[in-house]
């Protein structure tokens, strides 16, 4: 099963709302190029050291200055279940027009690519 990772402060209740349900989606939108990507999947705060110490780049140091042994960093791991992506490639003038064709005919309009994956 795909896997993401994220790493959140202990000062946030997300830590401890994951606790409580873990489902949750992780969604991605670039609107200038019409890219969007939305994740559902299980979510729990992993103590895997390794994962932690392999994961951390100079980036994170900036939120985490204690490293990655930062008493405040949790590592939050999802297990993807259910993945759809959408790129529309049309022009805006394109996707306009096939919305309101679609409107007038009653019919779903098709307008770029959509993939789903079960995972």
């Amino acid at each position: 099963m795909p896997v993401l990772y994220f790493f959140v402060s202990r000062r946030t209740e997300l830590g401890e709302r994951l606790r409580n349900d873990g489902n949750v989606n992780v969604s991605y939108a670039d609107p200038h190029n019409d890219r969007y990507v939305s994740i559902s999947g299980q979510a729990t705060v992993s103590e895997d050291r390794d994962t932690r110490h392999r994961l951390f780049n100079p980036m994170t140091k900036a939120w985490f200055p204690g490293g990655a042994d930062d008493p405040d960093l949790e590592l939050v791991e999802v297990h993807i279940t259910h993945a759809e992506f959408w790129d529309i490639r049309e022009s805006k003038p394109t996707q306009l027009f096939k919305l309101a064709a679609a409107a007038v005919s009653g019919e779903r309009p098709t307008i770029g690519e959509h993939h789903e994956v079960l995972v």
